[in-house]
């Protein structure tokens, strides 16, 4: 069974197929009768293009990769524009073809001008990038720096006060990793101390009941 998907005119068109036959015809009209599709199917464009490969010795003026192609820059609607040859070996350079389909891409989104550069981007300063640093991750860092000097074996950090403790300070806890309460004894003491303070004021306040006036 042949897979089918549905043109951009509406057709149904075999699922390995860009187009059908009538867009595809539409498609290579509209590239011919554009002025660098022109410039591309004129003889001279084969010259020039094996003169810029030779001249640089096949080699991407960009990134030095093995070139096979050749672009212009500027690009051909502005040397058109200009009344400049686009046969000008001066007006080309050789690149790769991850740096011309690039460079096609940023013509096309900034409507013609554009460029085979790659783009560089700042650096980002170390006090933005401490700013991006989340919270886990900072707590992380500092476990870690602070593991360097410590015995997991022999002792542990207390989540609660924050503080390395002897593993001897901590309630067993099967559901944790390494066996062991995440609180020490004295902050788990402590919490329960303020809970049984809170249930004893819970419970006066509901014996002496809503005061009648």
């Amino acid at each position: 069974m042949t897979l089918l998907r549905v043109c951009r005119c509406g057709r149904l068109i075999a699922a390995t197929r860009r187009r059908c036959p009538a867009c595809e015809h539409a498609e290579s009209t509209r590239r011919r009768n554009k002025p660098s599709g022109q410039v591309y199917a004129d003889p001279r464009w084969r010259k020039t293009r094996q003169v810029v490969l030779e001249r640089d010795d096949h080699t991407c003026q960009v990134c030095g990769a093995p070139a096979t192609h050749v672009d212009h820059q500027p690009p051909v609607t502005v040397l058109l524009a200009r009344s400049e040859s686009p046969f000008d070996p001066n007006h080309c350079r050789a690149c790769c073809a991850s740096c011309a389909g690039r460079a096609d891409a940023a013509r096309a989104h900034q409507g013609g001008r554009g460029s085979v550069e790659k783009p560089v981007r700042p650096p980002i300063p170390n006090q933005l990038a401490a700013k991006k640093i989340s919270l886990a991750a900072r707590i992380a860092q500092e476990n870690a720096r602070l593991a360097q000097h410590r015995d997991p074996g022999t002792e542990k950090r207390c989540s609660r006060c924050e503080h390395w403790v002897s593993v001897d300070q901590f309630r067993p806890n099967a559901r944790l990793r390494d066996g062991l309460h995440s609180w020490c004894r004295e902050c788990c003491a402590e919490a329960n101390r303020k809970w049984r303070a809170r249930e004893r004021a819970a419970k006066a306040e509901a014996a002496d009941g809503p005061v009648v006036a």
